[in-house]
């Protein structure tokens, strides 16, 4: 499988529903900044953040097991193992960016 295969089928579709995601999150962790302890918007606010989170997690759980066994396993060319390997350290890295903050 080779990382043009992979771009157009997988990374594109995968990092547009991610990114979807990933750019709510980061609105609702400002939206929650700037609200007081007291305000009622509050317990809603952070009730769909952790929605986020947890539709965020499941997406990147299923994204990596699918690079770790099938992408990065079967890569035969060296740019695709790179590729993908890269594209691991992406999806881990919005694992952590959500863990973080909670």
């Amino acid at each position: 499988i080779n990382a043009e295969y992979g771009v157009t089928y997988f990374r594109l579709p995968t990092k547009n529903v991610v990114g979807q995601r990933r750019s709510s999150w980061r609105a609702m962790c400002g939206i929650e900044k700037k609200l007081n302890e007291g305000d009622a918007k509050l317990v809603h606010v952070k009730a769909y953040k952790q929605k986020i989170e947890g539709e965020l997690q499941d997406l990147c759980t299923e994204v990596l097991s699918i690079l770790d066994n099938l992408l990065i396993k079967n890569a035969v060319e060296c740019c695709s193992k790179v590729f993908y390997m890269k594209m691991k350290g992406d999806y881990l890295r919005y694992l952590a960016e959500i863990q973080k903050d909670a």
